[in-house]
């Protein structure tokens, strides 16, 4: 079993003409959405860059800057670069774009397949401590700005670009790709042949409603590794495909870590014990609270978080020694309301663990993904 880049490796001498576009090219174009196209691609619909032209920048390094597994997606582009599959792919209509005042964290790039096909990728949650508190959000809010963000991105695209179009992304990345699709007109949705949600979080119910999650049942194809917790927080749908990674608890969300054979991914009958664990809790501490106690929450910690002046995840964690004291010194004069609402919502999430252990609670004691059958298909 390989990965994404062995994929790539093993595949690309195969243009999409003599093998179709699939959830394994979906993730490959959604990983490399990741890379920093500031310096290189416009926010206009020219495709005149390619990956090919990407990988013999001088200055190609910048592509790299604040991204996750650095080495790795310098193999990645190498291996697209060097491949027909994906070597001459155009790249444009790229848009980044952080918010501080409103938490907004949103970017999206469109890849030109063919003359009348093209893929837009919607960027996951990036390493700004924004992103996260974005997706957090999601938890309490209707919608949230970059899923705005992401229906103006397609409605744009589709005015400007005649073709079909297939959707998709890694993280809040697929759960953009939804979003904008289960929103669009009519006559621009008819236009989206597929949508591939890699690891994405579901939604609130007044989000999508029930006739619109109907209207996209045959398009969305939702895969999730066996240890997925950001995939299913919110998720009410069990439509998904299982995808087997060798990786432990929450790197499996690193698409580098999904396996693949041949020309597909991996896949396992379900979660494992620690997915499934996970979201039984989350989803009942949820449901236990309202909007507002899930919102007073999250904005007291994040305030905490902001109080160490870091605007990265990387930042907090360099300097953690220095950052954990100014966190417990913002702990002692917040608001004690406030206080008690941390306190409290630790003691709940004990008690729903503790529950779920005894099984006091419905949770199914399913084999491991060890013991179920392994298929590519």
């Amino acid at each position: 079993m390989g990965n994404i880049i062995s994929y790539v490796k093993e595949n690309g001498f195969l243009t999409f003409d003599a093998m179709d576009f699939n959830e394994v090219d979906s993730l490959v174009l959604s990983q490399l959405s990741y890379l920093c196209f500031d310096s290189f691609i416009e926010s206009v619909p020219k495709f005149d860059i390619t990956f090919k032209n990407l990988a013999e920048k001088e200055n190609r390094k910048e592509l790299f800057k604040n991204i996750r597994t650095p080495k790795q997606n310098h193999r990645l582009l190498d291996a697209v670069a060097e491949s027909e599959r994906f070597g001459n792919i155009g790249i444009g209509i790229y848009v980044n774009e952080i918010e501080k005042e409103i938490e907004k964290q949103f970017s999206a790039v469109t890849f030109k397949l063919s003359s009348e096909k093209y893929y837009i990728a919607f960027r996951g949650t990036d390493k700004s401590l924004i992103g996260w508190k974005e997706d957090f959000n999601m938890s309490y809010l209707k919608n949230v700005p970059a899923q705005d963000s992401a229906l103006c991105y397609f409605k744009s695209a589709a005015e400007e670009l005649d073709g079909v179009f297939i959707l998709g992304g890694h993280s809040k990345g697929g759960n953009l790709s939804v979003y904008a699709a289960a929103n669009a007109d009519e006559d621009e949705f008819l236009r989206i042949e597929k949508i591939y949600n890699h690891d994405g979080p579901g939604f609130r119910d007044d989000t999508l409603s029930q006739e619109k999650r109907s209207k996209l049942s045959d398009i969305v194809l939702k895969t999730v590794p066996k240890a997925s917790v950001v995939g299913l927080m919110l998720e009410s749908d069990s439509k998904y495909k299982v995808v087997f990674s060798k990786s432990l608890a929450c790197n499996q969300h690193n698409p580098f870590t999904w396996s693949v054979k041949a020309d597909s991914f991996v896949f396992i009958k379900e979660t494992d014990m620690f997915s499934r664990f996970s979201k039984t809790a989350v989803d009942k501490w949820l449901e236990n609270n309202d909007d507002e106690t899930v919102s007073g929450l999250i904005n007291y910690v994040y305030d905490l978080i902001k109080a160490t002046g870091s605007d990265t995840v990387a930042q907090l964690i360099k300097n953690w020694n220095k950052n954990i004291r100014l966190i417990y010194n913002e702990i002692k004069i917040s608001d004690p309301e406030l206080k008690k609402l941390a306190v409290k919502a630790l003691h709940d999430f004990i008690v729903i663990f503790k529950d779920i252990l005894k099984g006091k609670r419905k949770y199914s004691d399913a084999k491991t993904c060890s013991e179920v059958s392994i298929s590519s298909k």
